[in-house]
């Protein structure tokens, strides 16, 4: 975690609020690599189970420009893949923060769902921040803020 205590003018992205932590990762992983930067358990709100359809997982990154996120990006988060830029289009914050959203509904391409229906709030569900990209990539990107929204 980088706090704004320890931040090193051009090397780290200040935080989004002053005392607020993040994660970054800054380095390369090879072709269907696996690089894990979290890996623990949530508890996901009674709310936001017992309604699935209105939450999203929201949270805010951060790229530097001479690393987009290209679309051989792919981030594991629990059990589903999320490919941001799947389109083909890279993802480009150019050093500044902004808010990312998934539909906790959606399924990737193997049919896992980000927040499985059935989950109960009383359960701790695997929640992993996982780097493995289907082709070499250079990555520079940091993650704050993560919570539940209802839309």
């Amino acid at each position: 975690m980088y706090t704004a205590s320890n931040i090193v003018e051009g090397e780290d992205p200040a935080p989004l609020a002053e005392g607020m932590n993040y994660v970054r990762f800054e380095g390369t992983v090879g072709a269907w690599g696996w690089m894990v930067l979290r890996d623990g358990r949530i508890s996901v709100p009674q709310e936001v189970v017992s309604d699935l359809t209105s939450y999203d997982l929201r949270f805010e990154m951060n790229t530097s420009s001479a690393y987009p996120i290209s679309s051989a990006a792919r981030f594991v988060l629990g059990d589903y893949v999320w490919e941001p830029a799947v389109n083909g289009v890279p993802i480009n914050t150019y050093g500044k923060w902004m808010t990312a959203r998934i539909p906790v509904t959606s399924t990737d391409g193997d049919g896992h769902q980000l927040i499985p229906d059935g989950t109960s709030s009383e359960s701790q569900l695997p929640f992993k921040i996982i780097f493995s990209p289907s082709s070499e990539q250079v990555f520079d990107v940091s993650f704050c803020n993560f919570r539940f929204v209802k839309r």
